[in-house]
């Protein structure tokens, strides 16, 4: 992706609350004066839907955390980052997720999980500008994101990027099963790959 994207403000703002949770607010500090955005100290986006950030600030953002944290530690971090976003636009601004309003109590676990996966990638084309779609097989669900903010990170490493969206793709299924599933991410943009894929088992992993 040579030009940047806009986003909506309130994607922005969940990420840094995340990393404010995860690591503190002196961790988050320091991610956002290692990525060049010491605008957001004590200045966080907005809780709005208007498109005034960009990729670039998102990919930045994590592209921190893995330069404080080192490789396999990042992982782990950004993971939980992850699932803590989730937990954030969920109670701040639900239609990010596309889950506003979304009853799916007495629907079965399987009709569960396409559903959320579904609304998401909904939710993505529609308010956070960027490209996505689902794609399935008999043994998993394929979350696609044609777009990524990791092409805006600069990483040596040529290995899977996106652990944040790994970890909000996990939570969003507890929140919807009360169970775990394995994602994966199996191919990245910031890897060379042409898309971002996450691969969602079929099957729970309890």
């Amino acid at each position: 992706m040579s030009d940047d994207r806009p986003m909506p403000n309130a994607a922005l703002r969940t990420l840094f609350l995340a990393i404010e949770e995860v690591m503190g607010a002196n961790g988050a500090k320091a991610v956002l004066n290692l990525a060049g955005l010491q605008a957001y100290i004590g200045n966080y986006p907005p809780n709005t839907v208007d498109m005034e950030v960009n990729f670039s600030d998102y990919g930045r953002a994590q592209q921190a955390v893995e330069d404080f944290y080192g490789g396999r530690g990042a992982r782990a971090m950004l993971s939980q980052i992850g699932r803590a976003t989730f937990r954030y636009s969920l109670e701040e601004q639900p239609a990010i997720l596309g889950l506003a309003g979304l009853a799916m109590k007495m629907l079965p676990e399987k009709t569960r999980i396409k559903l959320i996966l579904g609304r998401m990638v909904e939710a993505a084309n529609k308010n956070v500008n960027l490209p996505s779609h689902l794609e399935e097989d008999d043994e998993a669900w394929y979350y696609v994101a044609d777009e990524c903010p990791c092409a805006f990170r600069t990483r040596t490493e040529k290995s899977p990027a996106c652990y944040t969206t790994v970890g909000t793709l996990q939570e969003a299924l507890k929140w919807a099963t009360g169970k775990h599933y394995r994602v994966q991410e199996v191919e990245c943009i910031s890897a060379g790959g042409s898309v971002c894929k996450y691969r969602v088992d079929k099957i729970a992993q309890e």
